[in-house]
């Protein structure tokens, strides 16, 4: 039994030198690394921070080249007469190539230009009143304007003026009506009346207008009687274009068409309209600061 006693008090004083071996040792490691500046406190040192960009860089092996790109193409036939040569960059405004001498230009926009686009023309009939013979007619392609001799019946001219109301009616000295107020009108827009002695609001056939109406026939080398017949004149919205003569000179005519002749009117619309518009107003092409991109083509465009 004391044998068995002693052996434990043995170990237990064994444990305990082993307890504070351990317990001096780390105290030795917890304060033999610490810088003391003999007031308690710690230093602590920093380093300096760079911001830098991640650059990675990578090597190829290959040619500079372009891809082949879409064909350009046009719906005009004839022959190519010219064309941009290989490798030329082109910007807008510039000649791609030429069909028949005349150009093609590229123009940059959204909408391609897939039709004929302008102000849209109206074909009408064109027929006189008055009868005899056709003495000499305009030529196809021409162009008449207001106060433009349209054709010659028994060599006496037939004469072009601007109104909405046909010639129906010989125009003197007391009738009045709508077609005597637009007569007014084109002999006013053709100058015959400088000092403004015509009445606009008035539709009477007056002795004023009688006298216009003497300065224009003798200007335009008809009977200066200061009327009017019927057949003298063609009462059109605005200028025409010849498009096919009829009846050949020579021939008797009244109350059948001898033209088809044609009026600009109405303007195409459209997203390639628009598109034509914007490039023409990048390219500096205003038409005197008029030009408006509406997708309307009208006659500023």
């Amino acid at each position: 039994m004391a044998s068995g006693r002693n052996d434990l008090l043995l170990l237990r004083s064994l444990i305990g030198v082993v307890l504070l071996i351990g317990l001096g040792i780390g105290g030795w490691l917890l304060f033999a690394g610490t810088d003391d500046d003999g007031d308690g406190s710690s230093v602590l040192e920093y380093a300096e921070v760079a911001v830098t960009d991640l650059t990675e860089v990578s090597t190829f092996d290959g040619t500079l080249g372009f891809d082949e790109g879409d064909p350009i193409t046009t719906a005009r036939g004839g022959t190519l007469t010219g064309a941009a040569r290989a490798g030329a960059t082109l910007s807008e405004g510039d000649v791609v190539y030429e069909v028949d001498d005349a150009p093609l230009i590229l123009l940059y926009g959204r909408a391609p230009l897939w039709r004929d686009i302008g102000l849209i023309p109206r074909l009408e009939s064109l027929t006189p009143r008055a009868a005899g013979t056709l003495t000499w007619m305009a030529a196809e392609g021409d162009v008449i304007e207001q106060g433009d001799v349209l054709m010659r019946i028994d060599d006496r001219p037939v004469i072009v003026l601007y109104g909405d109301v046909p010639a129906y009616r010989t125009l003197r000295r007391t009738v009045a009506g709508t077609d005597v107020v637009q007569l007014k009108s084109a002999l006013t827009a053709l100058g015959f009346d400088p000092n403004g002695t015509l009445d606009l609001d008035n539709d009477e056939f007056t002795a004023a207008l009688e006298a216009v109406v003497v300065d224009w026939q003798q200007e335009a080398g008809v009977d200066d009687d200061g009327t009017v017949d019927l057949g003298q004149i063609v009462s059109v919205p605005g200028p025409l274009t010849i498009d096919t003569v009829l009846v050949a000179v020579g021939s008797p005519v009244g109350g059948a068409p001898v033209a088809r002749v044609f009026f600009e009117t109405e303007g195409s619309e459209g997203d390639d309209v628009l598109a034509l518009q914007e490039a023409l107003l990048r390219l500096g092409h205003t038409a005197g600061d008029t030009l408006v991109a509406s997708g309307v083509f009208d006659d500023a465009t």
